[in-house]
């Protein structure tokens, strides 16, 4: 028998990941190698001394991690704690969920993370003030935010007058 469903995450394809000198690790990407089309799942080792991401939150993706060894220092609604193996962290959606891993130790912090894909997410950054659509990969400063009815004030003005 042949079933194409299963890996092993000890043979998974793992690739290693830099940012910059603040972020690095190794992701196997094995909800996309498994062609999973509305759950997203990876298993990532984070380097010692290295964060995760920027810290940030989601307006429509649920993240549930697991760790599967090590510890790390969770930042979370501006709050600190240490997880480490065992442990399971759901993050809901909004600001009180913003979060952030950084390994403060001098061992690989390995973890599952799992959350649902929606086309339609954006993300917060509250540090940077930035917004990211998800389906576009566009970023975009809040300061920038303008009020709904920007350059549209008079819609007659876009208007063929034929049909006014």
């Amino acid at each position: 028998m042949d079933i194409k469903n299963i890996v092993n995450a000890k043979n998974a394809k793992y690739e290693k990941w830099e940012i910059n000198e603040h972020y690095s690790g190794k992701s196997a990407e094995v909800g996309r190698d498994l062609k999973s089309q509305k759950l997203g799942f990876h298993i990532e080792t984070l380097e010692p001394k290295k964060f995760s991401c920027p810290y940030h939150y989601h307006n429509a993706e649920e993240e549930l991690f697991y760790v599967i060894k090590g510890e790390a220092t969770l930042r979370q609604n501006n709050q600190y704690c240490k997880v480490s193996a065992g442990d399971l962290i759901h993050f809901g959606l909004g600001k009180e969920y913003a979060h952030q891993f950084y390994n403060h130790t001098e061992k690989p912090f390995k973890f599952l993370a799992i959350s649902n894909k929606d086309e339609f997410d954006t993300a917060v950054y509250p540090d940077s003030e930035k917004i990211i659509i998800r389906k576009s990969r566009q970023l975009f400063k809040q300061s920038d935010a303008v009020s709904y009815l920007t350059d549209e004030e008079n819609p007659k003005s876009y208007w063929d007058d034929e049909y006014l």
